[in-house]
């Protein structure tokens, strides 16, 4: 309940918030696992949020949002730390066993929760205005909106991809996956250097490449999208003798950066997973955090 008397933590909005964790988990989760990257949640259910409250007519619609979102906004992290860790379990061939997994993704989750309650009242009252957080302030502006209109728009681009990726998995109208071994060069190189590009044409990886432009750069001209970086990145590897030299560097870049901390236990798979692929992992979550 809020300082004006008014219930926040309703059924209402406990259990929309639930709905919203169990469904954006599972999002989460299939995108995590089929392109290795997941997704932040906040926006989209602080959107779907205004939308339903606003369409029901509910009280204190503002205070009951608010706890949708917060609780739907933990669907991507406990399932980014189980997809990118489990898969590795069952590759390096150890004992599966469901009672320590679940175990440890709980436990994990409550640990995560514990170290964020010090910090919430530091970052959200004592640093507010001093940090641009650009995701948490746009999730507060949808929340603050009384408009639904952007909660149309979402699901409007929610059928649309469903359609898209139907179309293109049940009746094949084109491959889900292009490679550029359907070029020439892409099949010298191929040959060669044993490299192979590949573009996932489904509607989620297309929707997060259209999000990274800004709006103005989007398009070049009338329903045509801008292609300037992707010839741009042509042009760059065009010869054999500038892919060569991008992938030498590439490759002592990876050297360098691995060398500063190895294992050496005798097991080939673990000695790779702590040298190589953890590193790794840290240095991509630290980049996109």
């Amino acid at each position: 309940m809020d300082k004006k008397g008014k219930n926040e933590v309703t059924a209402y909005s406990v259990s929309v918030g639930l709905l919203m964790t169990i469904l954006f988990s599972a999002a989460a989760a299939y995108l995590g696992l089929k392109v290795g990257q997941v997704f932040e949640a906040a926006i989209p259910i602080a959107i779907i949020a205004v939308g339903l409250t606003g369409a029901l007519k509910k009280s204190n619609g503002l205070g009951q949002n608010v706890i949708i979102q917060s609780i739907g906004a933990c669907s991507g992290v406990i399932v980014a730390g189980a997809i990118f860790t489990l898969p590795a379990i069952y590759i390096l061939g150890l004992e599966v066993n469901f009672t320590q997994m679940f175990l440890s993704s709980l436990l994990g989750g409550v640990l995560g929760i514990l170290f964020l309650i010090p910090f919430r009242k530091y970052f959200v009252k004592e640093m507010d205005g001093q940090y641009p957080f650009p995701e948490a302030t746009a999730t507060t502006k949808v929340l603050t909106s009384t408009e639904g209109g952007s909660a149309k728009t979402l699901l409007a681009a929610g059928l649309i991809g469903g359609l898209y990726d139907f179309v293109v998995s049940t009746f094949g109208a084109w491959a889900e996956t292009l490679s550029t071994t359907v070029m020439h060069w892409g099949q010298v190189v191929s040959d060669k250097a044993k490299v192979v590009l590949k573009l996932n044409t489904g509607a989620a990886v297309l929707g997060l490449g259209y999000i990274e432009n800004p709006a103005e750069r989007k398009w070049e001209a009338p329903s045509v999208i801008n292609k300037e970086k992707a010839r741009a990145m042509i042009a760059r590897y065009e010869s054999d003798e500038a892919f060569f030299a991008a992938k030498a560097e590439l490759a002592a870049f990876w050297e360098d950066l691995l060398s500063g901390f190895r294992l050496e236990s005798g097991d080939e798979k673990l000695d790779r997973m702590v040298s190589v692929w953890n590193q790794y992992q840290c240095m991509v979550t630290f980049n996109m955090s």
